[in-house]
């Protein structure tokens, strides 16, 4: 459901697609947990307040999360080979990624 709501039904129209941007975000998280349990242990014991160190902690591996799995789903969706050549990636799909066309 997630990758049908947030990258399109077009990240999963392949078994290969899925099972590629499912295991990236396997790795993605799996990274997260043992990074954000590192660095929050790190600022505790640097004497940061729990408080501050959780939300910081938070902050910075949601920003990374969302890079990483995004940069994670799009390397897959460029990879998978469907034989389909008109398929956009999800960048050009979001419109984060203006298309540059040439004029002959």
């Amino acid at each position: 459901i997630f990758a049908f709501l947030v990258y399109g039904m077009n990240t999963i129209s392949t078994r290969e697609k899925y099972f590629k941007t499912l295991w990236g975000q396997f790795k993605v998280y799996a990274f997260s947990l043992v990074g954000s349990t590192a660095l929050n242990s790190y600022l505790i014991n640097s004497g940061v307040d729990k408080t501050v160190a959780f939300f910081g902690t938070m902050t910075v591996f949601a920003v990374f999360n969302y890079f990483w799995v995004g940069w994670t789903v799009d390397r897959a969706m460029e990879s998978a080979s469907d034989g389909d050549d008109d398929e956009l990636s999800l960048k050009e799909q979001t419109g984060t990624l203006k298309r540059t066309t040439t004029q002959r």
